[in-house]
Order: C-alpha cells, then sequence, then structure tokens
C-alpha cells in the first residue's frame, strides 16, 4: 500500500468515528495524489538562469529572454506545467505587498509578451508594481 492510500484509509477511518480532519489535512492529501516540485534558479545577473531554464524545461517554445549583457527578467517568474501556453502577470494591491492580484492573462505568449511584463528602464518601479508572472507549458520536463 503506497503513503496516499494509507493516508486517505485513515482520514476514511477517522470520519467513521465522527472526526473530521482540518481542510489543510485534506489539501496535503490532495498534494500527495498530485505532488508539485518546485525547484529555485538563483543567482547574480547574467550567468544563465534564463538559458538553463530555457533548456531544460521550455524545449520546445523557448520564451525566456536570454540576455546579451543586460538584465532581461528583473521579476519572479515562475514556470508551471499547463495544458496550454499561457502568461499571467500578477500585481501588487498596495505599498505593503503583502496582497498579490491577477493583472493580465496571455494565451499562447512570446517572448515579446514576457518581455512587456518583466523588463523595464527603472527595475525598482516594476518590481514595486509587478509581484511575478506565471509562465505555463505544457511541456513535460
Amino acid at each position: 500500500m503506497d503513503k496516499t492510500t494509507a493516508i486517505n484509509n485513515a482520514v476514511q477511518t477517522a470520519r467513521k468515528h465522527g472526526f473530521n480532519p482540518p481542510e489543510a489535512l485534506n489539501a496535503e492529501v490532495g498534494n500527495l495524489a498530485n505532488p508539485k516540485y518546485r525547484v529555485a534558479v538563483v543567482g547574480k545577473y547574467q550567468v544563465g538562469k534564463s538559458t538553463l531554464i530555457n533548456h531544460v524545461f521550455l524545449k520546445d517554445n523557448p520564451i525566456l529572454l536570454e540576455g546579451d549583457g543586460l538584465c532581461t527578467t528583473s521579476v519572479t517568474t515562475e514556470v508551471e506545467y499547463g495544458q496550454t501556453p499561457r502568461l499571467e502577470v500578477y500585481n501588487w494591491t498596495d505599498s505593503t505587498k503583502s496582497e498579490e492580484v491577477l493583472d493580465t492573462t496571455t494565451d499562447n505568449p512570446t517572448k515579446e509578451n514576457l518581455k512587456s511584463a518583466t523588463v523595464g528602464e527603472d527595475r525598482v518601479a516594476l518590481a514595486d508594481k509587478v509581484s511575478k508572472v506565471k509562465v505555463f507549458t505544457p511541456n513535460e520536463a
């Protein structure tokens, strides 16, 4: 019996005896069935982070900008599996940067779509406005 089945059985047994597990436990059981792996790629400017992501995760549709001596991706960029290519841009709701809201969605994004969301003359102002961008891709690495 695998871990997911064992945990599901334990949750069902608890429910039979009148105990309702917290929602957080139910969410974690769901995560076991469909795990997500998070990999952070961090480093100084111009060391090849975007190139690495393009070659490993975005083979068929490399849309992260690769710089030629200039910083090209100045906000947090998340790459996630999606059935169709999509770009989502999230902005901070206020100056406290405690909440973010989906601002725009672009289906079948191009490098120019990503560039308009992640590159700006004033990188500090851009980082104050844009909390992150999410790139969804059907590529399975």
